[in-house]
């Protein structure tokens, strides 16, 4: 309550409410933005470290560090080590031919219940006998073995074009 100014003396000072806190809402957006300032801030510092750390000469393998490390703390001893690397290999498909029009007709018009040897013997290749497998729903009479391989005691290759081809 204000109370009336007494004559020849100053007014008495006025009240003021502070401002309100801010609402839970503000408050977890601003926590929720300088999070993501901080994950941001923290990839690109760890995305610098990872560029900085690679070789800027883009034919030096990786593995020549290695081996001239080896080399040079195998001179300073009698012995010598011949440094090892390990090479990637990926398994080349078998000599096969190519899937494509070949006159036998389309695989998939062929009735179910048919066996490896059926289509094997009908002139289907293993492209088409792995597509009439999954058309007809993985039948089990179509792998021998019961290994999820289908029809590799007909078709050698069966294994690599089941793992590494696109239908």
């Amino acid at each position: 309550m204000n109370q009336p100014a007494t004559p020849g003396g100053p007014p008495p000072p006025e009240f003021q409410t502070p401002a309100p806190p801010p609402d839970g809402a503000s408050r977890g957006l601003l926590i929720a933005i300088l999070s993501a300032l901080g994950v941001i801030l923290i990839g690109g510092l760890i995305t610098g470290a990872f560029l900085m750390g690679r070789s800027s000469d883009p034919d030096k393998d990786p593995g020549d560090d290695v081996a001239a490390d080896a080399t040079t703390s195998s001179s300073s001893s009698s012995t010598t080590v011949a440094p090892t690397t390990a090479a990637l290999t990926t398994q080349a498909p078998p000599a096969t031919a190519a899937p494509g029009p070949r006159g036998v007709g389309d695989v998939l018009e062929q009735p179910a219940g048919l066996f490896c040897r059926d289509l094997a013997d009908a002139g289907y290749d293993t492209y088409d006998a792995l597509s009439y497998y999954l058309m007809w729903g993985l039948p089990s009479h179509m792998d021998a073995d019961g290994d999820t391989i289908p029809c590799e005691t007909v078709y050698p290759d069966a294994e690599w074009v089941w793992f590494n081809a696109a239908f």
